[in-house]
């Protein structure tokens, strides 16, 4: 299944942006637990900079389409963490990435870099069940605010990308016409997208 079969078959939202468990890990297959990356952060450090690009991926990995990484929302993150969020915001998105290594201990007896690609992918399975499954669950991990902040910003950065707005969603720069019922197979990529 590719990322556009499964998003038709899911919803997505970009305010509180949810994706199912089941639609997550089947987007995530064949994801590498240490993504190529060679940028240097200017907001997070090494360590920061390996957390947060194994999320990205995992959250929008590259298929028949760019992934989040190859979108450059590792490098926008980055910069504007680093140029526009308040210092508070930027110490919870510190603690965020801590809480993360903190739960990978607790659940593996190690680091999330140092987690197999298979773990690191349970956890961000089990973060998203936590915060968007059953509302009513009381969420265990130490990571709680900072994952769901993280998968709306990863989100909206892909969706706001020139790669992801024009390679995966329907962009178009200057349609030149407005055709207000045509069949979907005509539409765009022939992409579906449900909002609620």
């Amino acid at each position: 299944m590719n990322r556009r079969d499964a998003i038709k078959r899911s919803f997505l939202v970009l305010g509180g942006t949810a994706v199912s468990t089941s639609v997550l890990s089947g987007l995530l297959v064949g994801c590498k637990s240490e993504p190529d990356v060679t940028f240097v952060g200017e907001f997070f450090d090494e360590a920061g900079v390996r957390s947060l690009s194994r999320v990205i991926d995992i959250l929008i990995p590259k298929t028949d389409t760019p992934g989040a990484l190859e979108a450059g929302v590792l490098e926008f993150l980055d910069g504007f963490a680093n140029s526009f969020l308040p210092e508070e915001d930027q110490q919870k998105l510190r603690d965020g990435l801590a809480a993360m290594d903190t739960d990978s201990e607790a659940r593996f007896g190690k680091s999330f870099n140092d987690a197999s690609a298979e773990q690191q992918l349970e956890l961000i399975q089990a973060y998203d069940q936590a915060a968007f499954g059953d509302t009513d669950a009381e969420n265990p991990f130490e990571a709680k605010d900072f994952y769901p902040q993280i998968k709306e910003s990863v989100c909206w950065a892909y969706c706001t990308s020139e790669k992801g707005a024009k390679e995966h969603l329907q962009f178009v720069f200057d349609p030149r016409e407005y055709s207000g019922c045509v069949p979907i197979e005509e539409a765009g990529k022939g992409v579906t997208y449900v909002y609620p």
